[in-house]
């Protein structure tokens, strides 16, 4: 499996984000691909996930809180693709390390392989600014009330 990894830092303390990410509809607006999360049992969910050369599909995954401080959302068909996003207590905030793993063995071309690895990439930086928008949201409903 190919990894692409990420860091970032927000602002917000890691139970928020953890939150966010644990609730299938806020995690649906974090995560730019994803279009719908349907939970099957406590372990497995129906997911429609729109990825680059492969299009629009649904598949069966899991999201799952791993500890105090990890998200995994992981899928295997038709090929494995895992999101790991580890919050850690940072500076009065969180410190972001995202890995994004997958095994791209069925885009056969390197061109293609690169290309779908790109645009994961940049996906991650959309992913982090929708998650730190809506925790400035909560946080706002948090301190009105």
């Amino acid at each position: 499996m190919e990894a692409i990894h990420a860091k970032a830092w927000l602002p917000y303390q890691p139970a928020i984000l953890l939150d966010l990410l644990m609730n299938q509809s806020t995690l649906t607006q974090i995560m730019g691909r994803v279009r719908r999360i349907e939970q099957l049992s406590d372990d497995t969910a129906q997911i429609t996930l729109n990825v680059p050369m492969f299009g629009t599909f649904n598949t069966t995954g899991q999201v799952r809180q791993v500890d105090d401080y990890t998200v995994i959302f992981a899928m295997n068909d038709p090929f494995p693709l895992s999101f790991e996003w580890q919050l850690l207590p940072h500076e009065g905030g969180t410190q972001l390390d995202i890995t994004i793993s997958s095994d791209y063995k069925p885009l056969s071309m390197p061109m293609a392989r690169d290309a779908v690895k790109s645009v994961i990439a940049k996906d991650i930086e959309g992913d982090v600014n929708r998650l730190a928008q809506l925790a400035a949201e909560q946080e706002a409903e948090i301190t009105a009330a």
